[in-house]
């Protein structure tokens, strides 16, 4: 998704700011895998549905981030090719698990059970009795992982544009990244605009 705003010019200068925001790419692939000696066929649709994880003692923050990215096929894509990287590779063996408990939308339930998180959080040092914030950890895990494609996906820029007015063609740009936008919502009916808002509405500069 691409957003460009031009903000309009006042008191002799102008300010646009231009947002690059990612999108998830989503596949359907269908792989063959093993448990217990039988074969199940697995599916990376967005119809598989997981079977939760247990709560290590205050860990309900990371599973529900870690639910909603397995919940999006290309991640699980994208981590099944990782298996030289020791940390990724922790993170495809839960989503691993998770797929062969999981069920399939209209399909009887399987006899699968909640998946554990417990290597991967040793393999990253993660306390299981302190409490975070769920957003703050996954920026938190992504660099952590060091697997581009997925960073990629969250990640995104906008460019901050100011140019005098007065004729002198004075300007001056910065391009910022970010892994998410914070963006207020009250008095707001929509996404788009509160995006408007944030980063639509001009920038009074003094000399």
């Amino acid at each position: 998704l691409f957003i460009f705003c031009v903000l309009s010019e006042k008191d002799g200068k102008k300010m646009s700011r231009t947002i690059f925001l990612s999108s998830l790419l989503f596949y359907s692939i269908q792989t063959f895998e093993t448990n217990g000696g039988s074969a199940r066929k697995i599916s990376t649709s967005t119809t598989l549905i997981s079977k939760g994880l247990r709560n290590l003692g205050n860990t309900c923050y990371m599973n529900a981030q870690l639910e909603c990215a397995f919940h999006v096929p290309y991640i699980r894509k994208i981590l099944r090719k990782e298996n030289d990287n020791a940390g990724a590779y922790s993170l495809w063996k839960l989503f691993h698990d998770m797929e062969l408990n999981a069920d399939e939308e209209g399909i009887a339930s399987s006899n699968g059970i909640a998946s554990s998180p417990e290597e991967l959080c040793k393999n990253f040092d993660i306390p299981v009795r302190q409490q975070q914030d769920s957003q703050e950890f996954w920026k938190l895990l992504l660099p952590a992982l060091n697997v581009r494609k997925l960073t990629d996906l969250y990640r995104g820029s906008y460019e901050d544009y100011i140019v005098a007015a007065d004729g002198t063609n004075r300007e001056k740009r910065g391009e910022e990244p970010f892994l998410d936008l914070s963006l207020g919502i009250t008095n707001r009916n929509s996404i788009g605009e509160s995006l408007a808002d944030t980063f639509g509405t001009p920038e009074l500069l003094s000399d």
